[in-house]
């Protein structure tokens, strides 16, 4: 994807995670119906299976869930990853009766069919009426790189959905330098974001200070969810003092990119929904900063303000529109948006006059 496509696709991203109460919106998965738990769900029938000698179809080793097939299993298709160099490794099949197929998911020992019933029996992230999210995340956070591809996985994919306040709960199972290591470990490297996210969580002396590098380095790499994590964990490590830092680097700083705006205005957007750390009108005053300094990015932060009824950067945003200077789409298309779902009258008289001046 080219960079100005890239930028406003994430920008798009960033307004439909804002108002989202459910998972972290810096590091949930993209496709919460491809998570191990969710297939799972949907499977017919689930079993732990053993190819046979001479590769004779697949004999089960664990019956999960569904009925168990009458016979071996004939031909699979490997979803996730390719089959597995040691062919007698117990692999882990889905069965869809409409389709009439089964589905590798990955290896999976023996010893861990326990596990996988227990998997079974859970209920994914947005099928279940309620969740209590203390007692989901103690369940997966201990099986965070599991020397269990899978089991690593599901951890991973199950923290990673969690709101953010939830994480909090389990700091005191988290050993910073577990987390260090992961965070350096190029082979997890689509995992960052939620490993910033726990790094902030867990703390330290020096957390503040790595976390700041960690932010410069995700600016290098251009990397807009680890460069949103690491300020969102710098906020929770620091508070206020991280809150003005960002934005003075990033709302005031001249040259920054379209990316390192959106992803500063994401990680005080989870701050400021949360509150805990600093107060929301600290957040909120962040985004003014934003509006002043860098008026044509100015918008990337409208969406977290209307969710939270915040209207009072709407004769702002009307300026910046009146004023006729360069903006980016995806800001100005957002502060316009905002003045719509404005309930003040200022801002229904700021459409009418933008209107008039044939500035929409």
């Amino acid at each position: 994807m080219c960079k100005p496509l890239r930028d406003v696709a994430f920008f798009f991203l960033l307004v439909a995670h804002g108002l989202q109460a459910l998972a972290c919106a810096i590091c949930a998965p993209a496709d919460g119906q491809n998570t191990f738990l969710y297939q799972l769900y949907a499977a017919d029938a689930v079993v732990l299976a053993t190819v046979q000698p001479q590769g004779a179809g697949y004999v089960v080793l664990a019956q999960v869930k569904g009925p168990a097939p009458a016979g071996p299993i004939g031909a699979v298709q490997w979803v996730l990853s390719p089959a597995p160099v040691a062919p007698a490794a117990p692999v882990v099949l889905l069965y869809s009766a409409a389709a009439g197929t089964w589905r590798a998911l990955g290896t999976l020992g023996h010893q861990r069919a326990a596990w996988l019933k227990r998997m079974v029996a859970m209920r994914p992230v947005g099928v279940a009426a309620e969740t209590d999210w203390p007692a989901r995340l103690l369940t997966f956070i201990g099986d965070l790189e599991d020397a269990e591809p899978l089991v690593a996985r599901t951890a991973y994919e199950e923290v990673s959905v969690a709101p953010y306040p939830a994480m909090r709960s389990v700091q005191p199972r988290l050993v910073r330098e577990r987390i260090l290591r992961w965070l350096d470990d190029p082979a997890l490297a689509a995992r960052r974001p939620l490993y910033l996210l726990l790094a902030g969580i867990a703390g330290g002396a020096d957390a503040a200070a790595d976390l700041r590098v960690r932010a410069d380095r995700a600016v290098k790499d251009a990397s807009a969810p680890a460069l949103s994590a690491a300020l969102a964990a710098c906020v929770e490590v620091e508070g206020p003092s991280c809150v003005a830092w960002i934005a003075q680097e990033f709302f005031s700083r001249p040259g920054r990119d379209e990316f390192q705006v959106q992803a500063a205005v994401l990680a005080l957007g989870v701050h400021g929904s949360d509150g805990v750390r600093v107060p929301r009108d600290r957040v909120v005053a962040a985004y003014t900063r934003l509006a002043s300094g860098n008026p044509a990015m100015a918008g990337f932060a409208a969406s977290e303000l209307a969710g939270w009824d915040r209207w009072e950067l709407g004769p702002t945003y009307a300026q910046i529109l009146k004023s006729g200077q360069p903006l980016v789409f995806a800001s100005r298309y957002a502060m316009v948006f905002y003045l719509l779902r404005s309930p003040r009258a200022d801002a229904r008289a700021a459409i009418e006059a933008l209107r008039a001046a044939k500035a929409l």
